[in-house]
């Protein structure tokens, strides 16, 4: 699997808390249960995504930094998760990834 700067950047926002920039620096913590799904979803695995979805009913959870499952999902081409999410009433038009 060849991962893109893109993808690289994502794990980069999503799993560390040292990108000076970032608004959200302090409160990204790569060990929440969004962040875990958003990682599994980069690497192709949406069985995470999935289940955070029937564990808290919140198809639009996102992370300290505005990334939430259905913009990644979209991004990945995740055609099952996105349809999943959308069907549980997630909003397209939500705001996301907080970077300055």
């Amino acid at each position: 699997m060849k991962i893109s700067y893109f993808s690289i950047l994502l794990i980069f926002l999503t799993s560390t808390n040292t990108f000076a920039n970032c608004v959200c620096e302090r409160y990204n913590d790569h060990k929440t249960p969004v962040n875990i799904a958003i990682i599994d979803l980069i690497k192709g695995d949406n069985a995470t995504a999935i289940k955070l979805l029937n564990e808290t009913n919140n198809p639009n959870i996102s992370n300290a930094c505005g990334a939430g499952i259905l913009l990644i999902s979209s991004i990945y081409n995740d055609e099952e998760v996105t349809r999943i999410f959308l069907k549980a009433g997630a909003d397209p038009n939500m705001a996301s990834l907080k970077l300055v």
